[in-house]
């Protein structure tokens, strides 16, 4: 009777595929009852568990190494119990011969240990905070041509992830609280099973906020303006959200600017912006060369975040006002001292034919209210309303968004983002 078992161990750069073929009482004796290959890359340091990958009905209590191969291409450290801790070094293949202990009896077992720089593979898998995530069985070494009779699911640590079911041989996981945790996944087949093990991230996806600084009689504003229409409307992920406060400079005549000037002149001030176009992207300016935003703003959009911004509601008051809701919520382990909250209604397609050529206007700022001097406890909460002035009909509703952000007042960094239509 023989039996496959086919174990892969993913731990964070190191790939490991264990196969085993058990025989009973058909093999010559001198054959080992268990071989199996371990791949690795050199630098990797991978623990096995012997109960897990040889005998997961029973109990591994002891071991003892018979032969520990070529120690120039992996390093073996025995540890108590059925643990056994091996680090690749260098690039070769070496045989581990083990004699192992268990509740039944003792069994004889080979290992071939391949280590190569080929073997190196990232098995770190992220999800954002309240987003999932899915596994795709068949590509961690899952056969997808056998039915999954059952599947059992850990995690190392708790409330970091959490398994929300499988189905069509995908393993759909959630993202709960940030910070990383292993998963250990079994999968059973017609009495053969299958141990995954991978390193799971919940992170935080940061809201990138870009402010640009821009005028309708400014004539490199334009291929600014055009530039960030081009990357806003290429932005897929919903990771990137966008304002633009016109200046009365160089043109003084500028509509957008006089129908909310106290407000653009403050945002000017407050960044010490002296020209137009100037961008800003998370709060901090970036160079005036323009080929070089659209890197620098995928740049921003991979630095995670430690706070949440979500916008609860927008209620309407009245006919020209509306009051945005908003919570956000820390998982920084120390306080954040000196925040401002500004929340804030653009206008896209705003219509004006400018002295640059301009004639379509997007994301032009229309009301912001900012709340200042805020402290956010670690792990804290704290929500809040903003009033926003605002002025369209009802079918106008879908030109025009809300976002909210966090902004440390010290190095000007904007921490998270969050938007919302009105529509």
């Amino acid at each position: 009777m023989k039996w496959l078992r086919l174990i892969t161990l993913g731990i964070i750069t190191t790939s490991i595929v264990v196969v085993w073929s058990c025989d009973f009482g058909i093999e010559p004796s001198l054959k080992s009852d268990f071989q199996g290959v371990v791949k690795l890359a050199p630098g990797d340091t991978v623990l096995l568990k012997l109960t897990s990958v040889i005998l997961p009905a029973d109990s591994v209590y002891s071991y003892q190494i018979n032969s520990p191969g070529d120690t120039t291409v992996a390093q073996l450290i025995p540890l108590a119990g059925d643990s056994l801790q091996i680090a690749a070094r260098d690039s070769g293949v070496t045989r581990l011969e083990l004699l192992v202990f268990s509740g039944d009896g003792r069994l004889t077992a080979e290992l071939d240990l391949l280590v190569s720089p080929q073997n190196q593979r990232g098995f770190l898998s992220r999800v954002n905070l309240g987003d999932t995530l899915s596994i795709h069985l068949d590509e961690r070494g899952i056969p997808g041509n056998i039915t999954i009779d059952s599947v059992l699911v850990s995690f190392s640590t708790d409330s970091i992830c959490t398994y929300i079911g499988m189905a069509g041989g995908i393993i759909r996981l959630a993202g709960v609280t940030p910070g990383t945790t292993r998963m250990r996944l079994v999968v059973w087949q017609g009495g053969v099973h299958t141990t995954l093990e991978l390193q799971l991230e919940t992170f935080i996806r940061r809201k990138t906020l870009v402010e640009l600084f821009t005028n309708a009689g400014c004539v490199p504003c334009a291929p600014a303006n055009q530039l960030l229409d081009d990357i806003q409307t290429s932005d897929t992920t919903g990771s990137l959200s966008m304002i633009r406060y016109h200046v009365n400079w160089p043109s003084p005549n500028d509509p957008m600017y006089h129908y909310n000037p106290a407000e653009s002149i403050n945002r000017v001030m407050y960044y010490g912006v002296t020209q137009a176009p100037t961008l800003l992207v998370d709060g901090q300016m970036v160079t005036q060369t323009q080929s070089l935003w659209p890197g620098q703003i995928r740049q921003a959009k991979d630095v995670d975040s430690e706070i949440t911004v979500t916008i609860e509601s927008i209620s309407h008051v009245g006919s020209d006002s509306i009051d945005v809701a908003y919570r956000i919520r820390s998982y920084a382990l120390n306080n954040l001292t000196g925040l401002r909250i500004i929340s804030v209604v653009t206008e896209d397609s705003v219509e004006f034919a400018g002295e640059n050529g301009e004639d379509i206007h997007m994301q032009v700022m229309r009301d912001y209210e900012l709340t200042s001097s805020t402290a956010l406890n670690a792990g804290g909460m704290i929500t809040g309303v903003n009033r926003l002035k605002w002025q369209a009909g009802t079918d106008q509703l879908d030109h025009y968004l809300v976002t909210v952000f966090v902004q440390a007042d010290g190095d000007k960094k904007i921490l998270q983002a969050a938007q919302k239509s009105l529509y």
